[in-house]
């Protein structure tokens, strides 16, 4: 320890511990989400984001905070779902979310490739079932809240400085009667 000290001071030792607990019991560097462990799961059984974990159809997931018992908040001004593979062009979205603060009662847009389409989410979780029939291919979802605000931006008191949106509670691909694709 004294040979320690004799090139930093008693602060940066301090620090160095702090940061060292803080990677040992935030699971990685703080800030980042570690991967997390795939699940199977068809697109029709969906994404339960209340489960640990991802479906193994999901490639990459940006702009959602961690997971808690009844789903999870967005935390950014944008959600991607990045798929392993292509969608259909033509399915049933099923969303069931709610909306947080200044983003309820507002359109939420649903973005895949060219196509958008608006849902209007309530404080308390709703199911919303959207007809696509897109365009073109594309191999991610995007949700896009109007409002991303902070509980503390709302409530001063309040330690939760996150941005929220939008809660997802799970979404599902299901078979659209437009789809004549045999491997859904």
């Amino acid at each position: 320890m004294k040979m320690l000290t004799m090139y930093f001071g008693w602060l940066d030792i301090v620090l160095v511990i702090l940061l060292a607990l803080s990677l040992t019991y935030c699971n990685g560097s703080p800030g980042v989400v570690k991967p997390e462990a795939k699940y199977f799961a068809s697109l029709d059984e969906g994404f339960v984001f209340s489960r640990p974990g991802s479906p193994d159809f999901i490639k990459k997931m940006i702009g959602l905070a961690g997971r808690e018992d009844w789903g999870r908040w967005s935390d950014q001004d944008v959600v991607i779902l990045q798929f392993t593979g292509p969608l259909p062009k033509s399915f049933l979205l099923e969303l069931q979310a709610k909306g947080f603060g200044p983003n309820v009662g507002k359109a939420t847009k649903i973005v895949i490739g060219k196509d958008t389409h608006t849902i209007q989410l309530a404080s308390d979780a709703q199911t919303f079932t959207v007809p696509i029939d897109a365009a073109e291919s594309s191999n991610q979802i995007q949700i896009i809240p109007p409002a991303p605000t902070s509980p503390n931006a709302l409530n001063p008191g309040n330690p939760d400085t996150r941005n929220l949106g939008i809660g997802l509670v799970s979404i599902k691909l299901k078979n659209s009667p437009k789809n004549t694709n045999s491997n859904w």
